[in-house]
């Protein structure tokens, strides 16, 4: 995630007057305060508490990108997870599943994380991509995302860079790899983008 360093030198330095109700700047507001009085310590920790707000409402915005279930499918509530085994960014997820029969996709939108360029890496050396067992290349309008797909375990995956943002699709018990393409063209990858920058 972006660093909030030259919000937080602004708020420090230019002060505020007035009553504000948000969470967010109630934290920046502490944070001056021991700031000023030179507790360091506790001025870095109520940043941390103001950028885990940050990350929150940036992931609900990002939930707004997930496509709805498609015809016969339903999905759960989009999720906001912990991104610590990513090495941060951030994390939202949404599990998709058929309503008359097995057949289950997770979906999850990764953003700002140092994965993600190493997935861009992987798509640009054509011997990686060589070396993946079943992968291929789709097209998602201007995009390309790859497809693996596993005939005889019925299982699949898709991935898609998009700017700092990184789509990627599981898939169980499925009957084809045609539910995991239907649904990655159906993401809102400008507003993924707009979000994640890039």
């Amino acid at each position: 995630m972006r660093s909030l360093l030259p919000l937080v030198l602004a708020v420090l330095l230019a002060g505020g007057s007035g009553a504000r109700a948000d969470e967010f700047l109630d934290q920046l507001d502490l944070a001056r305060q021991l700031y000023e009085e030179g507790d360091v310590t506790g001025a870095m920790t109520e940043l941390d508490f103001a950028r885990q707000l940050l990350q929150e409402r940036l992931g609900q915005r990002f939930v707004t990108a997930f496509p709805d279930p498609p015809e016969g499918w339903e999905a759960e509530p989009a999720e906001l997870q912990p991104t610590g085994m990513l090495g941060g960014g951030l994390l939202v997820t949404r599990g998709y599943r058929r309503i008359d029969g097995p057949g289950e996709i997770d979906a999850q939108i990764v953003a700002n994380s140092p994965m993600i360029q190493a997935f861009a890496a992987m798509m640009s050396n054509a011997a990686m991509m060589a070396a993946e067992p079943g992968a291929k290349r789709i097209r998602v309008g201007r995009a390309t995302a790859i497809l693996t797909w596993d005939e005889e375990a019925r299982t699949g995956e898709v991935r898609l860079a998009v700017g700092q943002a990184m789509i990627s699709l599981e898939g169980r018990d499925l009957d084809g790899s045609e539910p995991l393409i239907a649904l990655i063209k159906a993401f809102d990858l400008e507003t993924i983008k707009a979000l994640a920058g890039g």
